[in-house]
């Protein structure tokens, strides 16, 4: 698929092996470190590039592997993430993507920050439009 962007495959490898080794050792559950803004921006990228209204699921059953992923930390704000982390003394991991700071992950969380400095509340009103989606707009 051409619309596949490295990242999208990079992001893809990285979640198939563990899934694949979870499925080889008898585990029945991945648990991935995404949290609300991770969610939230993924969101504004799907509504943005994609047409969709549609984030990553707190818990989803996998379709070919015998799994379930969940997403414990989806409900806890990346800052407070940061605060604990430095308040603990945990060092930040570098990623060794050359792409990390030119992708559309980056620019939509630059625009979700830019949200949040124009309106406080857009972090809530994002996270609730998700459960919130009015049907009766399109014919």
């Amino acid at each position: 698929d051409r619309r596949r962007t490295k990242c999208f495959l990079c992001s893809w490898n990285r979640r198939k092996t563990l899934f694949t080794f979870a499925s080889e050792n008898g585990f029945n559950k991945v648990a991935l470190g995404h949290h609300q803004d991770d969610i939230i921006v993924t969101l504004l990228m799907n509504q943005t590039f994609e047409g969709s209204i549609q984030a990553m699921p707190p818990k989803l059953k996998m379709e070919h592997y015998p799994l379930e992923v969940i997403r414990p930390l989806c409900l806890v704000p990346e800052s407070m993430i940061a605060e604990l982390a430095e308040q603990l003394g945990f060092e930040t991991q570098k990623t060794p993507c050359p792409y990390e700071t030119v992708t559309h992950r980056a620019t939509m969380t630059r625009l979700f920050r830019r949200l949040e400095e124009i309106n406080p509340e857009a972090r809530h009103s994002l996270w609730s439009a998700m459960k919130n989606v009015h049907h009766d707009l399109l014919p």
